[in-house]
């Protein structure tokens, strides 16, 4: 039997069946036509000639599956799922444990560093209350070999209404030279009864004084300066001078330093805690220190000077230089951070480690 097919809009053939077969391209669905075909029609439709070309395509409908079958896979499904909550289910809880744990070793970490920063302010206020002694201010001086001049006061030469027959030298005009300054200065000294003044080069004495003010501490430093004598030496018609009962220059130093340590009203004296004073802006540890900051009321000043005193009697009068700075406890910031961070990963650490074990034993859990 001979046919044609249509490859396009082309018409190939005739051709018989076996050279159909020969076709490279064919496929059931390609339009063929001979004399006994009224149009085009696909090799599907022809069924002999589909076997022919194609081979016989026996269609097979195999039987239902038994319902025990279809049981035991949603039996099967339904344990797979049920499996896979669990695991789902503990993986959540290993997930929560190992955070929880971590969050816990975390939390004593800080706890451990926050007792480190504590007991270190605590250490370092110890060693402060080693200086107060239960007290709110203490002080306490030293005293130096005194090195000066004594001059008696002497009222200031007025060179300009000297007579003209004066005999006086031009350095003794220039050493005494008038003026109204040195006039009001004279009688100021005069009319507070100095009759001698004692200009200090070197030594007298020192007294520290700390105390305890707003949240830290003011550190008081007194020292010697000059001095005056109020009352003179007995002088008699012969010119022979014996002392009054005036005491030593020494005994004016040892006396103001006395008064303002030992004999003090406040009660403030403490003995051998001169240097622990002096000392005191030295003193440390790994974590805190003390520093000289600003005041927070007044003077609002972390280092100032108070108008310059004196201690004095009615024989005599020392004078004083008084230096005054605030200080406070400061956290040292990058010694308290990195310990901060050990800690921390110290805690990561341990909390990782028990995490891990935590995991471990859920996991044998799910498996029994």
């Amino acid at each position: 039997m001979i046919f044609f097919y249509l490859k396009g809009l082309d018409k190939i053939g005739p051709l018989s069946i076996d050279e159909l077969k020969k076709v490279e391209g064919l496929t059931p669905n390609t339009l063929v036509w001979n004399k006994t075909l009224a149009e085009w029609t696909k090799i599907s439709d022809l069924e002999e000639l589909h076997a022919d070309i194609f081979g016989l395509v026996e269609t097979i409908t195999p039987p239902p599956i038994p319902q025990e079958i279809i049981d035991k896979e949603n039996e099967t499904v339904q344990e797979v799922k049920k499996q896979e909550k669990q695991k789902s289910k503990f993986s959540a809880i290993r997930i929560s444990v190992s955070i929880i744990v971590i969050l816990i070793t975390l939390g004593i970490s800080y706890k451990i560093f926050d007792n480190k920063v504590e007991k270190g302010k605590t250490d370092l206020k110890n060693k402060i209350e080693l200086i107060f002694q239960g007290k709110i201010t203490v002080c306490d001086g030293v005293n130096y070999q005194v090195v000066g001049t004594l001059k008696k006061l002497e009222k200031p030469i007025n060179w300009r209404i000297l007579k003209k027959d004066s005999i006086i030298s031009a350095l003794d005009i220039i050493e005494h030279v008038y003026d109204d300054q040195n006039l009001v200065s004279y009688e100021r000294k005069k009319n507070q009864g100095v009759v001698e003044e004692f200009t200090l080069t070197s030594g007298g004495f020192t007294v520290y004084k700390i105390s305890k003010e707003d949240n830290g501490f003011v550190i008081e430093r007194n020292d010697a300066k000059d001095m005056i004598y109020k009352v003179g030496l007995y002088e008699n018609k012969y010119g022979f001078s014996m002392p009054s009962n005036r005491p030593s220059i020494e005994e004016c130093y040892s006396g103001a330093l006395d008064y303002l340590t030992v004999k003090n009203k406040d009660g403030s004296y403490t003995a051998n805690t001169y240097i622990k004073i002096q000392n005191f802006a030295e003193l440390r540890n790994d974590l805190f220190y003390i520093e000289n900051v600003k005041k927070p009321t007044y003077p609002y000043a972390s280092h100032w000077l108070k108008d310059e005193g004196s201690v004095y009697n009615s024989q005599y009068e020392v004078y004083l230089k008084k230096d005054l700075k605030y200080y406070e406890i400061i956290k040292n910031t990058k010694e308290t951070t990195k310990l901060l961070l050990i800690c921390l990963f110290i805690g990561l650490l341990v909390g990782s480690l028990v995490a891990i074990v935590c995991n471990i034993a859920i996991l044998k859990l799910a498996q029994l």
